[in-house]
């Protein structure tokens, strides 16, 4: 798929950081859906901080409460990477728990039941840490293997965890998108948080299930593979959701992919393992 005309609430972009670090994103409605309940930011550094943020939420609720509750939970979250400070992983976990607070104050201002997934990445130099709520996910790409940083917050994916059903079941699922953690849930929540230290060449991929739940994970290490460029990113993000359009795209698709600065090092404390869709311009 090339790039095309975009919806109000759709989006594409691509930037260069001025630590040489490069991100793309993407986030659409698909083919089925009216509109569109997943957001997406990235905020380089300088603006955060000196940590490039990008996360990606996933609303849930009728009405347009979806759309609202995703929106809320990415700009509290943003907000609160860019006014924090110290350790990275602690700043990471104060921003999912504020953009709880934040997809909470909403359910009340709107009077309307609404939650989100989040999946928040926070990237200094090759050190990045995760704060995860749902079933968006985060991986780490090289040029010949992916990994999967984060864990889904589903009933299918709790019944795989334990044994109880193999990942083919799992994929069918009646309950494999009935959310167990979400953000709006409950007044607190428990994000998960995960720190990796990138290889050289790998990458960081954020998305929605709309989009890991269509787009072949091989198809991947062709897209992004010599993609470093901010065009050129943007160029495969497309490409990939084009996949996802392919498959029929049930649901909204929203991608983004980091790529660290090729100068950039990490600090040896992870573990080995400013931008707005809608209310900020598109």
């Amino acid at each position: 798929m090339v790039r095309r005309s975009l919806e109000a609430d759709e989006t594409s972009g691509s930037l260069r950081a001025h630590d040489g670090s490069v991100a793309a994103w993407v986030s659409v409605r698909g083919v089925v859906r009216a509109g569109n309940e997943d957001a997406v930011a990235v905020v380089p550094p300088g603006t955060s901080g000196e940590v490039l943020v990008a996360c990606v939420a996933d609303g849930v609720g009728g009405q347009a409460a979806g759309e609202v509750a995703s929106q809320a939970a990415i700009e509290a979250a943003t907000s609160a990477m860019g006014s924090g400070r110290g350790a990275v992983r602690a700043r990471v976990r104060a921003a999912v728990r504020a953009a709880n607070a934040a997809v909470i104050d909403a359910q009340h201002r709107e009077r309307a039941r609404m939650a989100t997934t989040l999946t928040l990445v926070g990237v200094s130099g090759r050190d990045v840490v995760i704060g995860h709520v749902g079933d968006s996910r985060a991986y780490r790409v090289g040029d010949e293997r992916i990994h999967q940083l984060t864990q889904d917050h589903t009933q299918a994916a709790e019944l795989l965890r334990a044994g109880l059903i193999d990942q083919e079941e799992a994929a069918r699922h009646p309950a494999r998108s009935v959310l167990t953690r979400s953000l709006g849930a409950q007044m607190a929540v428990a994000p998960d948080l995960v720190s990796v230290a990138l290889e050289d060449g790998e990458r960081i991929l954020v998305c929605s299930d709309g989009f890991w739940g269509t787009v072949p994970r091989g198809a991947l290490f062709e897209a992004l593979r010599g993609a470093r460029e901010p065009d050129a990113l943007e160029g495969a993000l497309w490409r990939l959701v084009g996949l996802a359009y392919e498959a029929g795209a049930p649901d909204n698709v929203s991608v983004i992919v980091v790529i660290p600065s090729p100068t950039a090092t990490s600090s040896g404390a992870s573990v080995r393992t400013s931008w707005w869709r809608r209310s900020r311009g598109t």
